[in-house]
């Protein structure tokens, strides 16, 4: 396991004063003190905390959930891996996994096959994101919550803003999306719904997350430093 290695004094007593002698310290000349400094770290040890791996997978369609992941795993010094060329067995070197994908009909891909590995992670630290069309609201995020049950998993959850561009979209899903379209023109009540996605085809939506990407990153960055045992108690 990767470690963060610190040097730590060996403040021995009767060589660095006590707050009590702080008094008799300010007295002494800068030289002596900075002596004292000196026999201190003379004295140092090394101290190896270990440091935790973090491991980030993802399934992208079109390169945008891709995109989320290869730059979070940037900033987080992560591994990162499509979700396919990883198998489940070398997920247990890590302590930290974060899954992504993209969101297709309120259902999250890829986190099926993702959570048939659960009972060999359960006791990790699990993060999913997912990115999307839709503007993320408390409303939709509760409810890709529940339809992709990761209520049930109590997974953190961040739900992205993402870009769109129906002309990479591949076959079946640029069938699906042609054909919901044409349901949905059927419909009065969603006929400009319709129409407003129909001119997406055409016109690539670009939109980046910072805002989600930055919250990930905190988190992440805060479960990446194990606290020693000493201090666990």
């Amino acid at each position: 396991m990767p470690v963060i290695r610190a040097i730590v004094p060996a403040l021995t007593p009767g060589i660095i004063p006590s707050p009590k002698d702080a008094p008799l310290r300010t007295s002494r000349s800068h030289f002596l003190i900075f002596m004292e400094t000196i026999i201190a770290y003379s004295h140092s040890e090394v101290v190896d905390f270990p440091c935790m791996k973090t491991l980030i997978l993802y399934c992208s369609k079109t390169g945008n959930t891709k995109t989320y992941a290869l730059d979070l795993a940037k900033a987080v010094d992560a591994d990162v891996y499509p979700l396919k060329k990883l198998k489940p067995k070398k997920w247990l070197e890590y302590d930290t996994i974060v899954f992504g994908g993209w969101i297709m009909g309120g259902t999250i891909q890829g986190l099926d096959k993702f959570l048939q590995s659960w009972d060999l992670i359960s006791d990790k630290n699990v993060i999913v994101f997912a990115d999307g069309m839709g503007v993320p609201d408390s409303a939709t995020r509760t409810a890709l919550i529940e339809q992709n049950v990761l209520d049930i998993y109590h997974i953190r959850f961040y739900q992205l803003r993402g870009s769109f561009d129906f002309k990479k979209l591949k076959f079946p899903y640029s069938f699906l999306l042609n054909n919901t379209l044409i349901q949905m023109q059927k419909d009065p009540k969603q006929a400009e719904t319709a129409k407003a996605l129909e001119s997406f085809k055409d016109c690539p939506l670009e939109y980046y997350d910072h805002e989600k990407m930055d919250r990930m990153i905190s988190v992440i960055r805060s479960l990446a430093i194990e606290v020693p045992f000493e201090e666990k108690k």
